[in-house]
């Protein structure tokens, strides 16, 4: 169906290419209107010989922290955006692609292909660098309605339990707890004389993790969230690391030796923290995302034949 979805829309076309890619069925979870996704694997053709595109793709942690202090943010989307790029007629057969039903080729940009994401980045950029100058000179003109709307929808997202921005220099704290159904943390910040959430965070336990002590299971929530989670923000910061566990709070504040810890006192010796014990009755939050943690997402890939 997808196949020929493409086909209308002049997106592919039958090939005699000598290239041909295997073609696999994806299944969910996607979006309830894509219950299954085609997927075409490139790195046993094309990719693994393709001079690679230097151009900087932006990663989405860079790019929170660029629009720090900014007030007022834009974003866009475009639908299958790499089939919107069309490939140079000479390239056509680069791409080509084997399923059960025939052999083809595309005449647009595929997903899977190496430099995708670099080439659609290069082309976003050309077509809004236009737009930067009017950064400092666009007037936004609203009719009273609008401005009603504008300050209610002002008022909500500015009100607490509304994330914050990360900002070097303050004040930063982290919550950990672990639970037998997960770990949680909770990162936050003292600013403007309130402490506001940066982020939170969660995650199951794997299958070994089951059968740990619950000592053993906060130490890991305790390695996992500087180390794992909250790297970016931490890594050359001082903050405040709270626990609600005494064990835990007696090893990573006076480094007992203990063997199961050592290589996590290894890997958080690279950050700069005091570790304060907190009650459990205190450490609620961290607590509730430890015992309803965000499951794992997984993808499972059946041959299209």
């Amino acid at each position: 169906m997808q196949i020929l979805k493409r086909l209308k829309q002049g997106i592919c076309r039958p090939s005699n290419s000598t290239y041909a890619a295997p073609a696999f069925i994806v299944e969910p979870p996607f979006h309830e209107s894509t219950p299954r996704r085609v997927v075409i694997d490139y790195s046993r053709t094309i990719n693994s010989i393709t001079k690679l595109d230097p151009h900087p793709v932006h990663h989405m942690d860079d790019v929170i922290k660029r629009i720090v202090g900014k007030c007022y943010i834009s974003k866009m989307d475009v639908k299958s955006a790499f089939n919107t790029i069309h490939i140079r007629e000479t390239d056509i057969f680069k791409p080509g692609f084997d399923t059960p039903d025939g052999h083809y080729e595309f005449l647009r940009k595929p997903f899977g292909v190496t430099n995708g994401p670099s080439t659609m980045t290069r082309i976003i950029k050309l077509a809004y660098e236009h737009l930067a100058p009017h950064n400092q000179y666009a007037t936004i003109i609203l009719t009273d309605d609008q401005q009603c709307t504008f300050e209610t929808l002002k008022t909500a997202i500015t009100t607490a339990p509304i994330l914050a921005y990360f900002k070097q220099g303050l004040p930063t704290f982290l919550e950990t707890d672990a639970s037998y159904s997960g770990l949680g943390a909770v990162l936050s910040q003292d600013q403007n004389g309130k402490r506001r959430v940066i982020e939170y965070a969660s995650r199951t336990l794997k299958d070994a993790e089951t059968r740990y002590h619950s000592n053993e299971l906060e130490c890991t929530a305790v390695h996992w969230a500087p180390t794992e989670k909250f790297r970016l923000y931490l890594l050359g910061h001082k903050f405040q690391l709270i626990t609600d566990n005494y064990t835990t709070a007696y090893v990573f504040a006076k480094s007992a030796v203990n063997r199961k810890f050592a290589r996590y006192l290894v890997d958080l010796a690279q950050f700069d923290f005091t570790t304060v014990h907190r009650t459990g009755k205190q450490n609620v939050t961290a607590d509730h995302l430890s015992r309803f943690p965000t499951p794992p997402v997984c993808l499972t890939v059946t041959a299209s034949h």
